[in-house]
């Protein structure tokens, strides 16, 4: 993801994203939500591993095949399962 992400609608929406490599977040890029979406109901389920840029910020679960890596003050709010804890 090279730029900044909004994931915008209630609070009842549900949104999954479903990626067959790997997720690689850049430097800076921030996801945000907005209009009640709630973080909650935000999945990335990523066949590799995920990778966060420096400083990136996100809110969601991820669910990843392989590995998480973030990088200098990299942050997120949520939860991030990796290997058989994500398909039980």
């Amino acid at each position: 993801m090279p730029t900044n992400v909004t994931i915008s609608g209630d609070a009842n929406d549900v949104w999954i994203f479903q990626i067959s490599g790997d997720l690689s977040m850049s430097a800076n890029v921030k996801v945000t939500l907005a209009g009640g979406a709630q973080a909650k109901n935000i999945f990335w389920q990523v066949a590799g591993e995920a990778v966060f840029g420096a400083t990136s910020h996100s809110k969601v679960l991820y669910c990843l095949g392989q590995g998480l890596l973030f990088k200098q003050v990299a942050t997120f709010k949520g939860r991030a399962l990796a290997g058989n804890s994500c398909y039980s």
